[in-house]
């Protein structure tokens, strides 16, 4: 139990200051920077601002091929 609230404690701690900062423009990026947060992908907020914004941009963007890769 002591391990697992080390991990979670981390984790929880710099997700909400991020997510309210992304709710501004969509909840997707800011799902996207929580989910890439706790992957330990995203070590700063600048970071995850930019990830927030390729994203966007890839969704805005909407390249067939992008799925069709992906499926």
């Amino acid at each position: 139990i002591a391990k697992l609230r080390l991990v979670q404690g981390p984790v929880k701690a710099p997700a909400p200051p991020r997510r309210s900062t992304a709710t501004p423009p969509k909840l997707a990026p800011a799902q996207e920077q929580a989910i890439a947060v706790r992957l330990g992908a995203v070590q700063s907020p600048e970071l995850a601002a930019t990830l927030a914004d390729m994203a966007r941009l890839l969704k805005s963007r909407q390249v067939p091929q992008a799925p069709t890769r992906m499926a």
